[in-house]
């Protein structure tokens, strides 16, 4: 399982978990451009995302989708609250509905080889989500990743996960380097 921070603060969210052939993204607060690039420097198209798991609607985590899903045709998982949320902003109607996947709290989804399960955050927001990624015996619990990148060597460091309920180790990755979980 690899997991890559490729936007993380108040400017945007975006993150890169994946295994060898299911990728996903956590947000999508940057630009379309900025996303392409970023998963394009991981070795993966955009085109070969199988989705964007959306923690909630405020503009650093969703100020990229509508260009991204347009141009891509990824499928947007989110509560049906915070898709909702999305669809009202959407104004000019630019998401196509069929990208819509609802999801709720403690309820599994399987998305190629990940089994994701979203949790309940609290947060101002419609029905805001953590996700916990499940893939090849490995788990991530992911919201908002916050990278710590002394060197360019693969660090470990403890952080706290902005909307996680507990404090968990995790493994931050350089965007040239592939994370073995074992």
């Amino acid at each position: 399982m690899r997991l890559c921070s490729i936007a993380s603060g108040s400017s945007g969210n975006c993150t890169y978990i994946g295994t060898d052939h299911t990728h996903l993204l956590v947000d999508a607060g940057i630009s379309c451009k900025r996303i392409d690039t970023g998963v394009q420097e991981l070795g993966i198209k955009p085109d070969e995302l199988a989705g964007v798991l959306i923690t909630h609607e405020h503009s650093d985590h969703i100020s990229g989708i509508r260009v991204f899903s347009k141009k891509h045709h990824v499928p947007l998982y989110g509560t049906k609250e915070t898709l909702e949320a999305i669809e009202r902003m959407d104004v000019k109607k630019e998401i196509d509905p069929d990208l819509y996947r609802p999801v709720r709290a403690d309820e599994q989804i399987v998305v190629g080889d990940f089994t994701v399960t979203p949790f309940s955050n609290s947060h101002d927001a419609a029905n805001p989500v953590g996700y916990r990624a499940e893939a090849e015996g490995h788990a991530e619990e992911l919201s908002q990743i916050l990278a710590c990148t002394a060197s360019i060597q693969l660090i470990i460091c403890l952080v706290w996960m902005q909307f996680c309920l507990k404090q968990i180790m995790m493994c931050i990755c350089l965007r040239q380097v592939r994370i073995h979980f074992h």
